[in-house]
């Protein structure tokens, strides 16, 4: 079997804990770049535990939440297939989890079941799975080890669309889908940033923004401009000591020595060792790059 069952309530605090440890299949546009609502970096620091997760529910996620059993019996009653969720984690890649709507009793027939607004419903009554979802279902397929996952679409009881991906259709973008989040993980245990989007950035156009980053520039200016003096200076200072400790005019050179920096990565004593158990917290730092 090329995944292990999790015996966790979706949802549950549980679970949450559980789901941050992990990429979860929603969580796959995110990394994808494809998801409207957060950014790599974003999902990046809710996994770290650097910044604080909305703890909120909106309207379209509590309406969901409150419609999902209703739509999966509907769905249940159109296939004829008993279907209940599941979470489930990968054993190929023990990073990738997925919290399924619902999943058949053998394990080979699985749904995501949502009950989206007007745009996106109307998307799949035109046979069109939203793009959004679609490396969601992907990680679905992944994690089960399946070859099709169903799309339902449920609006009301008479109002739903039943859609199939199969990996055939999405046979390129699952090699991508498994590097990019790899690549994503490794970032998580190497706290190292994944590359910022644009949505990144909050753009500033007010009065007193402009007025703070004009007089950061001009100073920044004037600051160069001081340490190229400063270096000259100093240079032509050594120059002149002839390579001796010097003192005179309100200063004194002093010529020393320091130890090399140790390069730990090529010891090999500590190579299978874990230097991050000892690594210090991580500190909140601010970079500042000229547009």
């Amino acid at each position: 079997m090329s995944y292990e069952i999790i015996n966790l309530e979706q949802r549950s605090d549980e679970w949450l804990s559980f789901r941050k440890k992990h990429i979860g299949a929603s969580e796959a546009p995110i990394i994808m770049k494809e998801s409207p609502w957060k950014t790599p970096r974003d999902l990046w620091m809710e996994k770290l535990d650097l910044c604080q997760k909305p703890s909120y529910t909106s309207k379209a996620m509590q309406r969901g939440i409150d419609m999902e059993e209703q739509a999966r019996q509907k769905y249940i009653e159109m296939t004829g297939t008993h279907v209940c969720p599941l979470v489930a984690r990968s054993k190929e890649y023990p990073f990738m989890i997925a919290s399924y709507d619902g999943v058949s009793d053998d394990k080979k027939k699985i749904v995501e079941i949502k009950c989206p607004g007007e745009e996106d419903h109307s998307k799949a009554r035109n046979n069109e799975i939203p793009k959004k979802y679609i490396y969601q279902l992907i990680q679905q397929m992944l994690v089960l080890d399946v070859d099709s996952v169903d799309y339902f679409s449920y609006r009301d009881p008479n109002d739903v669309a039943l859609l199939h991906l199969t990996r055939e259709d999405v046979k390129s973008e699952i090699k991508k889908l498994i590097r990019e989040e790899q690549k994503f993980w490794e970032c998580c245990q190497n706290l190292e940033e994944p590359d910022l989007l644009p949505q990144d950035f909050m753009e500033k156009n007010d009065d007193q923004w402009k007025v703070a980053a004009s007089e950061y520039l001009s100073i920044k200016a004037k600051l160069k401009e001081v340490e190229e003096l400063e270096s000259a200076a100093r240079n032509h200072l050594i120059q002149l000591s002839n390579g001796k400790n010097c003192e005179g005019g309100g200063i004194r050179l002093t010529k020393y020595f320091r130890k090399g920096m140790v390069d730990y990565s090529s010891i090999p004593e500590l190579r299978s060792i874990n230097v991050d158990r000892y690594r210090k917290p991580s500190i909140e730092s601010w970079r500042f790059a000229q547009l």
